[in-house]
């Protein structure tokens, strides 16, 4: 699947809003590319990284990148823990029903507690 330069993503934080972002994706294209398309599994995880860190203040050791989508109907929820997940659910957003790219900054805390509830 490939995805166009132009392709918003949205960056939700919900530890702290004023540190979100939007951008467009190309701004994680791989050094030197021209083309305006692009195969997802060529996109740069390190400038995804970058933008996470610098601009949305993103701290691994305390939060977590959340995505969601709409498939069939059902919502369906995933958590971002490395390049090929980061990928995967990019893939997976624009094969959704909605077809955007949206991830959401959250703290280690919000996913430990929703884990807690569901389990027995």
């Amino acid at each position: 699947m490939k995805i166009h330069e132009d392709t918003p993503i949205e960056i939700i934080n919900r530890v702290d809003p004023g540190r979100s972002a939007f951008l467009r994706a190309w701004c994680v294209w791989q050094a030197g590319n021209s083309e305006d398309t692009l195969v997802i599994w060529d996109l740069d995880y390190q400038s995804w990284v970058e933008v996470l860190v610098d601009q949305c203040m993103f701290n691994a050791d305390m939060q977590l990148l959340k995505f969601s989508f709409i498939r069939d109907g059902r919502i369906l929820t995933g958590y971002v823990f490395c390049c090929t997940q980061w990928l995967c659910a990019i893939q997976a957003m624009l094969e959704s029903d909605e077809r955007r790219v949206q991830f959401e900054i959250i703290t280690k805390e919000d996913y430990e507690t929703k884990l807690e509830q569901a389990v027995p």
